[in-house]
């Protein structure tokens, strides 16, 4: 019913974690019916991972893309309808995958945006959207995903903003309700956010135009 989907890129920071976040797909209450690595240039092979019995399966960028369109891969060749996004860096408390199918059976509103709150490192909690999100396929194919332009930084924040500066007309926000949060968000200095303090005043350039600016694809079928 559900693909995590893990875009993994070649900076050797993301080999100390990777496998603490696939072993949290290990103890979900409701597993995930796949789970799709997109490897961004990391050359996965060579790292030595323990899949265990996780019905994992590996997309290979042919060039490095970064973050926003290899998530944008992610979804679109996910086998399920609806598709958990997580980074490679993070973990997903046993509850996770649960607490998104909970949702999406409340709403089943195939053009939502399904955030969960979050649980960061540092003990601090969060409440309000950002890329620890279930979405599906066709919120992706009727929005266009996280645009060409957001490989700037921030693509959640830029999506996010267009769903809510376009009010409806490009997907709807939708908050997964849970006792306590499903993801585990590591803060570190090698993290995309992390590395991003030059580019701020880009992003929010580019943010605010697209949000102003965003029209239906056409070229999504």
């Amino acid at each position: 019913m559900l693909t995590v989907t893990i875009p993994v890129g070649p900076d050797r920071v993301y080999r100390e974690y990777l496998q603490e976040c696939l072993d949290s797909l290990k103890h979900q209450s409701v597993p995930a019916k796949e789970v799709l690595l997109v490897d961004d240039m990391a050359h996965l092979e060579d790292w030595g991972l323990d899949y265990g019995s996780l019905p994992v399966r590996i997309h290979k960028n042919s060039w490095l893309c970064g973050c926003a369109h290899s998530f944008n891969f992610g979804v679109a060749l996910a086998r399920c309808e609806l598709v958990l996004m997580l980074g490679s860096y993070d973990r997903l408390h046993p509850w996770a995958i649960e607490d998104c199918v909970r949702a999406w059976r409340e709403h089943e509103d195939p053009l939502g945006y399904y955030y969960c709150d979050v649980e960061y490192s540092d003990g601090e909690t969060q409440g309000c959207a950002c890329n620890c999100a279930m979405v599906t396929k066709s919120l992706w194919r009727h929005c266009g995903g996280f645009p060409v332009q957001s490989s700037v930084g921030a693509n959640d924040s830029i999506l996010i903003s267009i769903l809510l500066g376009q009010e409806g007309r490009a997907g709807h926000l939708i908050h997964v309700e849970s006792a306590k949060p499903p993801f585990w968000y590591r803060r570190h200095n090698g993290s995309v956010t992390g590395k991003s303090g030059d580019m701020q005043g880009p992003i929010f350039t580019v943010r605010d135009v697209l949000t102003r600016t965003w029209e239906k694809p056409t070229w999504t079928g």
